[in-house]
């Protein structure tokens, strides 16, 4: 029986094909998850959004799927740069973020905790 190879270009392909699956995925679960507050953005901003959300998780270390779209929903509650804003207010949430230390759910965990008191929960 012969083996299945898959070249260097097919794995590229089947990569680009699996990420530009995943934002659509993310778009519907940002506008399912927050209807009011995506309403008034296009699919292209949206889109937009997306993609900067994954450079910013993936700069924090955030590779899984899910941690990245958990990443995208703080930043639709905290605001696109909270993880490098000067506010005051995430302060605590930048403290959490640079403790590298401890896996990325569970840091995702304490700073949705903190994001749950600081910001009201949006639709």
């Amino acid at each position: 029986m012969g083996r299945l190879l898959i070249t260097a270009d097919q794995m590229r392909a089947l990569g680009a094909a699996m990420h530009r699956q995943f934002e659509i995925d993310a778009i519907a679960l940002l506008r399912r998850s927050y209807p009011v507050t995506t309403a008034r953005h296009t699919d292209d901003t949206m889109l937009l959004f997306v993609r900067h959300g994954i450079k910013r998780a993936k700069a924090s270390r955030m590779n899984a799927v899910t941690d990245v779209q958990r990443w995208l929903s703080l930043m639709l509650r905290l605001g696109p740069y909270f993880d490098t804003s000067g506010e005051p207010r995430l302060a605590a949430i930048r403290a959490k973020l640079d403790n590298v230390e401890v896996y990325p759910p569970l840091r995702l965990d304490e700073i949705e905790a903190l994001a749950a008191a600081i910001s009201p929960a949006l639709t």
